[in-house]
């Protein structure tokens, strides 16, 4: 008890290699006459400076690099990782160059926070992310799917610097004037429950995913991309015959009854500030009378849209003859989808002047 084991020929304390006792039960192991670990009485071990005194079972002081079968360098804490949605064992810290599964868009240098579920086999992880060079964040759970879509987080800025107020929204209502479109309508006379697909002639994105289509359906609704349902029964949201996004400018059941009644789109402004509008005129199915007019505004860049009611007949005004009508919006995930209902089956427009009412919805950022 108490000696020395010496490796080399120098028995200096002061310039030798050895492991000795530091202390009761205490073993240290020193190289060129200085400690490089220790090992406490309950089995600590710590490594490095300030491992002298190691908390838990494991403790390393000072810089550390990455042995083989990692991608780590230069001492660094942080490990590359191209794919986001890679399964893995290890949580930690990422970098790449070369995103994949990342956030809408990203490309060249991004960090990764990657938080593991602790069987390897899934692919359940918490993770942020975010680019090198701009001050944005996104956050996700992955839900077994490595494609899953991101969700930026809502940031701000607590000084009074250039950064400070940058996250902005706007709202706005305009109307174009129906006389004024003179596009063909998209459907014949008489057309009852059908869809057609158009281009935006812009990029929209919606949680996460860019989409650069529209399906608009006879029945007062718009789904975001190519989808072909035709669907005419409306319910309280969320709205579950599509997982795409979906704004219900006037959902129930609607038809052209070839009497003046038409949907048409129309391309407006000058890119990247473009404008599509969707006009509606159509009649309740079985109430000839019963005029529906709205529009549907796209805008280009603040992703803002807009719906603006013309000309509704006040029977229209909530629920008619048990036909059920829906007014809102809601982003993608069919019936688990986040969503912004105006009402269902409520009278929310004003039966004497119906005209110029309305309302938008857009992202904050």
């Amino acid at each position: 008890p108490g000696g020395a084991l010496f490796f080399d020929g120098n028995y200096s304390y002061a310039g030798g290699s050895y492991i000795r006792p530091v202390g009761a039960n205490t073993q240290a192991h020193f190289t060129s006459g200085q400690e490089r670990m220790r090992i406490l009485p309950n089995g600590n071990i710590g490594m490095g400076l300030g491992g002298a005194n190691p908390v838990y079972g494991l403790e390393l002081g000072g810089s550390f690099g990455y042995g083989n079968g990692t991608n780590g360098g230069y001492k660094s804490r942080t490990e590359s990782r191209n794919d986001a949605g890679l399964i893995a064992s290890q949580s930690g810290f990422f970098e790449t160059a070369s995103p994949v599964n990342y956030p809408s868009g990203a490309s060249s240098w991004w960090h990764l926070i990657d938080v593991r579920h602790s069987n390897p086999t899934n692919n359940y992880a918490m993770q942020l992310a975010g680019s090198f060079f701009d001050q944005r964040l996104y956050f996700r759970k992955t839900n077994n799917n490595a494609a899953q879509a991101w969700s930026e987080v809502l940031t701000s800025s607590s000084d009074n610097s250039a950064t400070a107020n940058t996250a902005w929204t706007i709202s706005a209502n305009f109307a174009y004037s129906p006389d004024d479109i003179s596009s063909s309508p998209l459907f014949g006379d008489n057309t009852d429950d059908a869809t057609s697909v158009q281009n935006l002639n812009f990029t929209m994105r919606i949680n996460g995913v860019d989409y650069s289509q529209i399906s608009i359906c006879t029945n007062g609704w718009i789904a975001f991309g190519n989808i072909a349902n035709t669907n005419w029964t409306a319910s309280a949201f969320p709205q579950t015959f599509t997982n795409n996004p979906i704004i219900c400018p006037f959902f129930t059941d609607l038809r052209d009854y070839g009497g003046g009644e038409h949907i048409r789109i129309l391309y407006q402004g000058t890119a990247p500030n473009r404008t599509t509008i969707v006009h509606y005129r159509m009649r309740a199915l079985s109430g000839t009378v019963m005029v529906a007019e709205f529009q549907v505004q796209f805008h280009e860049g603040s992703n803002l849209i807009n719906v603006k009611y013309f000309d509704m007949n006040p029977s229209l005004n909530g629920q008619y003859w048990g036909a059920n009508t829906a007014i809102g919006f809601q982003l993608q995930g069919g019936a688990n989808a986040k969503t912004y209902p105006i009402t269902f089956n409520g009278k929310v427009l004003d039966d004497n002047r119906a005209d110029r009412e309305g309302w938008s919805v857009s992202p904050v950022r």
